[in-house]
């Protein structure tokens, strides 16, 4: 999931609609910058909880779900971010692989850029994977794919 790519799809979509940039730029502002990141920001911060009628997560705050994801400013994306344009490099820079480490209720589940829990998920993944599939393994041999024609060459059928 990179939430961060779903948050610039926002703005890429409304510029396809509408045929110009910076459609959810805050035009409010004082600051005489269109700032898009402003608008995006709170869409990954609070208004997916809001929308999920969760009232305790989506703030820093006494009272609240200590969620929190720690990125690595040494990730090619974010080296060099400025204070005065941070929100927009973290909107517009950031991808799954600058996350080193999220809290969830105050409980650490990634660490170092990997799930706590990560082989323990795709040893259950195999497992399940396997009872989906037919007890013979599907095997390709190049041997009979040669003297198929080239169209049955990409298809073949199982056994």
């Amino acid at each position: 999931i990179d939430l961060w790519a779903e948050a610039r799809a926002v703005e890429y979509q409304e510029r396809l609609l509408t045929q110009r940039r910076n459609v959810m730029a805050d035009t409010t502002s004082e600051d005489s910058r269109f700032d898009t990141a402003t608008t995006l920001w709170p869409m990954l911060q609070r208004h997916g909880a809001d929308a999920l009628g969760w009232t305790d997560v989506g703030t820093i705050a006494v009272g609240q779900q200590a969620d929190l994801v720690c990125l690595d400013l040494n990730d090619p994306g974010l080296v060099g971010l400025e204070s005065s344009t941070l929100l927009s490099q973290l909107v517009f820079s950031t991808t799954p692989r600058a996350v080193k480490h999220v809290f969830i209720a105050g409980h650490q589940t990634i660490k170092n850029g990997r799930h706590l829990a990560q082989q323990d998920i795709i040893d259950s993944f195999r497992k399940v994977m396997g009872s989906l599939t037919p007890s013979q393994p599907f095997s390709v041999s190049t041997h009979n794919l040669s003297k198929q024609s080239p169209k049955s060459a990409h298809s073949p059928s199982m056994p």
